[in-house]
């Protein structure tokens, strides 16, 4: 139990006991341990990390502090026996970005909580799953998904361009297509549908179809071949 320590103060020294090195501790638990300026936790440190223990009784960190230029960052890397980076963990104050990177080519990425369980995994092809360990799509949902009121769900390549969508109205359901026209088709709660207005329970029909002063026949109807069509 022989150790060599050297100390300016009865709470600032660093000691050497056996394979092990403590910075604010006589007895470090792994093979560097540092006490921060608050004191000690009395936590054993977990065997599958026990390699570098940070204890203090308030806050404790690490700050890792890179150059602000671009093409530099700070990074924490994962690696093995054969690859050095197969995984990191980077900042890069210039780009502005803060990264989960996935090095190897068969990395995926995996978040989980309550214990372990699963939540989203990001594959191979950045397919997203949430509820599922193989998503087949580039957002794969095994689960129930809720939009809130007034929110939309869109369809269409970007803003510019026009787009649909929809949206859930209160207790109803809206299709609109966005910059052209509200309410496309209507389905108010209770099953009433509008076509061109969004309030077809008020004219107690079950299908309620606005016609505009350059519209037409309201309602249309054609076969496959279009070569028997109708209208009202």
């Amino acid at each position: 139990n022989a150790y060599f320590g050297v100390r300016d103060s009865a709470t600032g020294f660093v000691q050497i006991s056996g394979a092990n090195v403590g910075i604010g501790t006589t007895t470090p638990a792994g093979k560097l341990e540092i006490i921060g300026s608050d004191g000690t936790v009395t936590a054993t440190p977990e065997s599958d990390a026990e390699e570098l223990v940070i204890r203090n009784n308030h806050r404790a960190g690490i700050s890792i502090l890179s150059s602000d230029s671009a093409s530099r960052g700070g990074y924490i890397v994962f690696g093995g026996a054969t690859d050095n980076n197969a995984a990191n963990i980077q900042h890069n104050f210039d780009a502005k970005t803060f990264s989960f990177q996935g090095q190897h080519a068969d990395m995926e990425l995996r978040f989980a909580s309550a214990n372990n369980v699963e939540a989203i995994r990001v594959d191979t092809s950045q397919n997203v799953g949430i509820g599922t360990t193989s998503p087949a799509f580039a957002l794969d949902v095994n689960g129930d998904i809720r939009i809130e009121d007034a929110h939309f769900l869109r369809f269409g390549n970007d803003d510019s361009n026009s787009q649909w969508a929809i949206q859930h109205a209160g207790n109803d359901l809206n299709f609109a297509e966005v910059g052209v026209a509200d309410n496309v088709l209507f389905l108010e709660a209770g099953g009433d549908v509008g076509v061109g207005l969004n309030n077809p329970t008020a004219f107690s029909d079950r299908l309620s179809v606005q016609i505009g002063t350059n519209s037409g026949w309201p309602i249309g109807f054609t076969n496959a071949a279009e070569d028997v069509k109708g209208a009202i």
